[in-house]
């Protein structure tokens, strides 16, 4: 049990570097999911307006507002992530990425 603990331990002392792009990589993945969504949702909002100024508002919002998303959140994902123990720093971020995983199959974007 301790050798399995001093692995874990490790690779966690390895992924600590590289939290900022641990953290990209799970908003970007997410945003990839939900981006449709999110889309849509804009588009809804947006959608009575005059063809111009709906292709617009609707580049705008996607060149400048995911990229908002991203810059804003992983900073506060990666804070979190820094917060938690070695011991349980690798294992919570493989099964976030396993879930994300599911996540996608369940959503059909595998």
């Amino acid at each position: 049990m301790e050798t399995l603990l001093e692995a874990v331990t490790s690779v966690s002392v390895w992924m600590r570097p590289h939290l900022p792009e641990i953290g990209l990589s799970i908003l970007a993945t997410l945003l990839i999911i939900f981006g449709q969504g999110i889309m849509s949702f804009v588009h809804r909002q947006i959608g009575a307006l005059n063809l111009m100024l709906k292709l617009i508002l609707f580049g705008v919002f996607a060149a400048f507002g995911l990229i908002f998303i991203t810059s804003q959140l992983t900073p506060w994902l990666m804070t979190y992530l820094a917060q938690l123990p070695d011991v349980w720093l690798s294992p919570v971020i493989v099964l976030l990425f396993l879930g994300i995983g599911w996540l996608a199959h369940r959503r059909g974007n595998l």
